[in-house]
């Protein structure tokens, strides 16, 4: 076995273990002293690989963030560590939908710094609009249940699946207020709400131009091979950029997508992304161009 197969299988052992730990209890093959004291041994040894591959996690995220990583992106490598990474990348957007309504209540975003261009205004008129419903709804819910089912446990699960609805609503709403594309250092940082962060180099950005062309409520990242094109929209998409198609997009600090030609993206005030990316450019001493 390899050591990259090693370090994959290694980030299954805790769930594994729970895994295991769950069904032997549950299934009632042992007596209750059995099963107590194989609890107790399954957690001395989960405690024992969590503390070995906890240590290794935050190395990586210490070295993450001293090549330049974002705090998300170390984040998720050290998670990695522990983790199979497609449940460390579930676990950070559910830490970022959290962090974007803390954000939103508290006003402390950068939703409004010179940098930093929101996307999604229609989509966020939706938003508010389905979780006005969705309380009104949940509120209608809850009574009938409580009327046909009274002091069975139903009421108050449907009460804590209206819940979690609604923090993901508002959670949505609020990061595409509190997590906007951002033009800093000698970078396009694209964000996919609380999903994921494209990041281009400017100096891969040959072309620009404004552009409107009718898309889904959310596509996320996707690119078409068959000539060159992908899409990043929220609903509407307003920019056109022709890219390097040499160099990759990176998402999360990682590279995602080669061979793109020309990206289309959503961006609430087009004409000022504009402008801010030429004028970085010419920055950097590339040559600004609007050709597509």
């Amino acid at each position: 076995m390899t050591r990259r197969h090693r370090f994959h299988l290694g980030a299954w052992i805790t769930p594994a273990l729970l895994a295991v730990e769950l069904v032997l209890v549950w299934s009632g093959l042992f007596s209750i002293g059995r099963a107590i004291l194989l609890a107790i041994v399954v957690e001395v040894a989960l405690a024992i690989t969590a503390l070995g591959r906890g240590i290794i996690a935050m190395r990586r995220f210490r070295a993450g963030r001293a090549a330049g990583q974002s705090g998300w992106a170390a984040a998720e490598d050290g998670l990695a560590q522990m983790l199979p990474r497609p449940v460390a990348r579930a676990l950070l957007i559910e830490v970022r939908l959290w962090v974007c309504l803390l954000r939103w209540i508290t006003r402390r975003h950068d939703g409004r710094s010179t940098n930093a261009y929101t996307y999604g205004r229609n989509l966020r008129l939706m938003l508010f609009a389905l979780l006005s419903l969705s309380v009104l709804e949940g509120a209608v819910v809850e009574v009938v249940l409580g009327v046909l089912l009274p002091g069975t446990p139903w009421p108050w699960v449907v009460l804590g699946l209206h819940a979690y609805a609604l923090v993901w609503i508002a959670g949505l709403t609020a990061s595409l207020r509190t997590r906007p594309h951002l033009l800093e250092d000698g970078q396009l940082r694209l964000r996919d709400s609380v999903f994921a962060e494209i990041t281009i180099p400017v100096s891969a950005i040959i072309g620009a131009r404004p552009v409107r062309r009718p898309g889904p409520l959310r596509s996320g990242l996707r690119s078409d091979p068959s000539d060159g094109t992908g899409t990043l929209a929220y609903g509407e998409t307003t920019i056109a950029l022709a890219l390097d198609p040499d160099q990759p997009l990176y998402t999360e600090g990682r590279p995602a997508i080669t061979g793109l030609t020309v990206l289309h993206i959503t961006a609430d005030d087009p004409g000022r992304l504009l402008d801010d990316l030429r004028e970085a450019q010419a920055e950097l001493g590339c040559t600004p161009g609007t050709r597509l």
